[in-house]
């Protein structure tokens, strides 16, 4: 008898893991496209005391099954220097590799990590550091969506991260 419990206890085991298995192999590729233009907020950390608020604009795309998608993109991004900073106004181009996970309907998070090519507008200086940036959003019309997201780097002459907040707005065509 005990033989035979074992036995049925492992059968539906293997079919709950086989039945899982088999709905992920299921599930549709999708494919993502996206652009979206950007204004940028310092945030603390000094950013704030030196740059007033920024602009950015972006493009990317990514792969993935069902509701999680991996993806990356470019950008750029224009941080407007306060009176009397010398160096002048902060560019940065971004490039990011990361995951976007669609909750429930057009919701979405997203976490995304990579290198941030910085330079000044009156300043030869320039550097490059690892850039992060979480957040989420919202799909609207199946073509347009926001984003609220938060981005960290470490500029080239500062020793701390510098930080700012990002609200987005878009395309994002996901097939």
């Amino acid at each position: 008898m005990r033989k035979i419990s074992k036995l049925s206890l492992f059968v539906i085991i293997m079919m709950i893991f086989s039945t899982t298995a088999e709905a992920q192999l299921l599930k549709r590729p999708r494919a993502l496209a996206f652009g979206n233009i950007a204004y940028a907020s310092p945030a603390g950390s000094g950013l704030d005391a030196n740059y007033r608020g920024g602009v950015a604009a972006e493009f990317g795309g990514g792969l993935g099954l069902g509701k999680t998608i991996f993806t990356g993109s470019v950008g750029y991004q224009l941080f407007s220097s306060r009176p009397g900073v010398a160096a002048g106004n902060l560019r940065i181009i971004p490039l990011k590799f990361g995951v976007r996970r669609y909750l429930a309907g057009s919701i979405f998070l997203q976490a995304h990590g990579g290198l941030a090519t910085q330079s000044y507008a009156h300043s030869g200086t320039k550097g490059s550091s690892f850039v992060y940036e979480l957040g989420g959003g919202l799909k609207l019309l199946k073509l347009l969506e926001i984003q609220l997201t938060t981005n960290s780097w470490k500029q080239p002459v500062s020793t701390t991260r510098s930080n700012a907040w990002f609200l987005k707005a878009g395309w994002s065509l996901r097939l």
